[in-house]
């Protein structure tokens, strides 16, 4: 399953399958052996669509007035249109900006500057 796209002439590939093996062979084997991977916090959301959805719902993206409607009236976006790849695109961006924000929480010891 080659899960690319062309977006605004570039290719991207999201590979959400191949993810999720990883994440469930780091899972399984608990970190362990076979499953330690050094750099399993660099591998991204999985890219579908629920995530987007509780993404809008908590208010952290937001949908254009017409893609919304789209979503609204049950419009289809198939695999690898624009619009479907912008949303995950967007989605997975939007999840590493909460992540980033935080660590940085975190490296703060759970104090905001807001």
């Amino acid at each position: 399953y080659r899960d690319e796209a062309t977006f605004q002439g570039k290719q991207v590939a999201f590979y959400k399958r191949a993810q999720i093996l990883v994440a469930d062979t780091w899972s399984v084997l608990e970190g362990l052996g076979d499953g330690d991977f050094h750099d399993i916090s660099t591998v991204t959301m999985f890219a579908d669509y629920r995530i987007p959805q509780v993404l809008v719902y908590l208010g952290a993206m937001r949908y254009s007035k017409e893609l919304m409607e789209k979503i609204k009236n049950g419009v289809m976006f198939y695999s690898g249109e624009p619009q479907e790849v912008e949303i995950r695109g967007c989605s997975i961006w939007c999840v590493e900006l909460i992540c980033d924000y935080l660590r940085e929480l975190f490296e703060k010891g759970g104090r905001s500057e807001e």
